[in-house]
């Protein structure tokens, strides 16, 4: 990491020293069972995998707070004319040709979450976020990790905001040390971490502010085989009515697939909301996700970021890893899209527009009644070809390579999601 962004994120974050080792739920290990840890306000050991913590369940209130306070709605804001002064720590136009912020001034405030410990080890980390920035405003997100019972160095996740008008989002590169490697929006460790703790801050360079309304952070195991789990037999034979759009009629066709993805899902909910706001043309998408430090569209949770930010926040979702396409047959069965991650050689995935790849986002929109998938791939030559059916083992192995990456995308009211029983969304 640069040195100047190193001092950054050690300011920026400066009250996440390292934290006390604190309790579990459950039976504590003999280094942890101390009678000041055995209290209400403890963290909880989530079985996880997925850590998320809301606005609307009240949960953002438990975060340490350093100029941000707690709206009525439960977000987090700025305090009002307060915020600590700062300057981006680049001359303006320096950090990869553009700015790391604003090129200029801006008042910050800070949020971190509790230690959430994994009920498993893990050996990546994808975080996620749901804010809403008016112009002139922005967010950085950023993680660390307990490993052998050392806390790693807070890792920048991204710095975002919904617009362009104030600056330009982006991953941050040059992270990279004994411990772990940031991989544009995924946190790899070079050895298994058992908890995790997730950072916000909060910038503005007037009198507006963010509103953070969630964070959350997947967590994954490179060496666990997929955890067994039940079919939702109403999902087999379920279609759901999401609008068909290629990546391959625009001039710009590589590296469109996510947010050509993730447009015919907001595309689905804007006809199932009566919400037209959130229908928008491939191209919109393509320029509202855009990372221009990775130089793309491809960012995870740059594109769930900006479904949730589309019309107020009429959406939530999250970027999550699944263990097999029985936990997206409970989504299909509750009337929700999936968007996957997958890659592929020639000749593993029959039907494919394309003959290989490696790495292509697609939607699930149904089963047939025999359990093979049916799908959106924007990979396809134009709208009226894009949907395809592929063979459920072909898919699942596709999708593998990923880790099983999946956005899921719904109504921040009504359609709520269903229970995960292994604790994925």
């Amino acid at each position: 990491m640069a040195p100047r962004l190193a001092l950054l994120l050690a300011l920026a974050f400066a009250g996440c020293s390292t934290p006390e080792p604190l309790a579990q739920d459950g039976a504590l290990p003999p280094d942890l069972a101390r009678a000041d840890l055995l209290r209400p306000d403890a963290p909880r050991l989530y079985p996880g995998p997925l850590f998320r913590k809301r606005a609307e369940a009240g949960e953002l209130a438990a975060f340490e707070l350093d100029e941000v306070v707690v709206n009525a709605a439960g977000e987090l804001e700025l305090r009002p004319g307060g915020g600590k002064a700062g300057k981006d720590p680049y001359a303006a136009g320096s950090y990869h040709g553009g700015n790391f912020y604003n090129g200029g001034s801006y008042r910050s405030g800070s949020a971190r979450s509790a230690i959430w410990v994994s009920s498993v080890p893990f050996d990546s980390v994808v975080p996620s976020f749901e804010v809403l920035t008016p112009a002139t405003t922005w967010v950085a997100l950023a993680l660390s990790v307990r490993v052998d019972g050392a806390w790693s160095k807070e890792y920048a996740l991204g710095v975002w905001a919904s617009g362009k008008e104030t600056i330009a989002r982006h991953s941050v590169d040059g992270q990279d040390d004994a411990v772990a490697a940031v991989k544009t929006d995924t946190l790899v460790l070079a050895k298994k971490a058992d908890a995790l703790r997730l950072s916000v801050q909060l910038f503005s360079e007037g009198t507006a502010t963010p509103r953070v309304r969630s964070v959350a952070a997947i967590v994954a195991d490179s060496q666990a085989a997929a955890r067994p789990d039940t079919p939702t037999p109403a999902a087999l034979g379920k279609l759901l009515e999401v609008p068909k759009r290629s990546q391959m009629v625009f001039p710009q066709t590589d590296g469109w697939c996510s947010p050509t993805s993730t447009s015919m899902v907001l595309a689905y909910w804007a006809a199932k909301l009566g919400r037209p706001a959130l229908d928008e043309t491939v191209p919109a998408a393509a320029a509202a996700i855009f990372d221009f430090v990775y130089d793309g569209t491809g960012n995870w949770p740059f594109n769930t970021a900006h479904a949730a930010s589309l019309d107020g926040g009429a959406l939530h979702a999250v970027v999550t890893r699944l263990d097999s396409l029985l936990q997206v047959e409970r989504l299909i069965a509750a009337g929700i899209p999936a968007v996957i991650s997958i890659s592929y050689g020639a000749g593993e995935l029959k039907g494919a527009p394309v003959s290989e790849t490696d790495g292509h986002l697609i939607v699930v929109r149904g089963f047939t009644a025999s359990g093979d998938v049916v799908c959106n791939d924007p990979a396809a030559a134009n709208d009226a070809s894009v949907q395809v059916t592929y063979a459920r083992a072909e898919v699942e192995q596709a999708w593998s390579h990923s880790r099983r990456t999946t956005y899921v995308i719904w109504p921040a009211t009504g359609s709520p999601l269903p229970v995960d029983p292994l604790g994925a969304y």
